[in-house]
């Protein structure tokens, strides 16, 4: 048995323009292409463990996705993690962290998004009020924070009890000693597996510590360059989950071992 994390945004969800069932009348949209979702069966049909592993929080995932079949556990936001539905980790941000990340955005007039499990909010954006959130006499669980701005205005030592990651156009924060890769070790230690039995599959800098542990790493064409010196393959397409399912598993030549 191997065990699959998949990376939502860039990795699995992508723009349905790539998408060869897509007929020319329809909209174009970021889903899960048909052919994913099959590789994705095929595996879980051949014995295989299937999970999600995506930066967003559990409430931020579309509810049609959270709520596919298909998974064996989501790992979201890093902190959450739920595996054959027990609940293996659970770590939301404390009020003080919240307050001062809210303080922060007024200060700097930056959109800040806030996203929970259940629900999200945002300093000046369009979702419900962060500071009117702060307010409720029980709190709900915030597991990752969204800085909408130029990254380097974000810088680490302004939030010590987070672990900022920058990304081109935004940054993000989580709970300060978790990445991707600690809740792949929970699971990979309930099963009794080996790092060589886990595949990883993402497409950016919040991926980097997941692709990392993982034995068998897969990034899309847009990774960063770097990432050549860890992956095992970079997907040429951009709906490249397919692609390489195709060329490790449903090949003739199967699995390598």
């Amino acid at each position: 048995m191997k065990i699959f994390f998949f990376d939502l945004d860039g990795t699995l969800l992508v723009s349905s323009r790539f998408s060869s069932s897509r007929k020319e009348e329809e909209p174009v949209k970021d889903e899960i292409s048909p052919s994913s979702l099959n590789g994705l069966n095929r595996l879980r049909a051949m014995g295989h463990k299937v999970v999600l592993n995506t930066g967003r929080a559990l409430g931020y995932v579309p509810k049609e996705i959270a709520e596919l079949p298909l998974w064996d556990g989501k790992i979201c936001g890093s902190t959450y993690v739920e595996y054959k539905g027990e609940l293996l980790e659970h770590h939301p941000l404390s009020k003080a962290v919240l307050e001062q990340v809210v303080r922060w955005g007024e200060q700097k007039k930056v959109c800040v998004i806030l996203e929970g499990e259940r629900e999200s909010f945002s300093v000046g954006g369009d979702l419900p009020s962060a500071r009117e959130m702060l307010k409720r006499r029980e709190l709900p669980a915030i597991t990752k924070v969204t800085f909408c701005c130029e990254p380097a205005l974000v810088e680490q030592k302004d939030f010590p009890q987070l672990r900022v990651v920058h990304f081109k156009s935004y940054a993000e924060g989580i709970l300060s000693g978790f990445d991707k890769s600690v809740g792949m070790k929970k699971i990979m230690e309930l099963e009794g597996l080996k790092r060589e039995d886990l595949w990883a599959f993402g497409d950016s800098e919040n991926d980097r510590d997941m692709l990392l542990f993982a034995g068998n790493a897969v990034c899309m064409p847009g990774a960063p360059a770097d990432f050549d010196h860890f992956v095992r393959y970079r997907c040429k397409k951009e709906d490249g989950v397919p692609e390489a399912l195709e060329k490790f598993f449903f090949a003739e030549q199967g699995l390598p071992e």
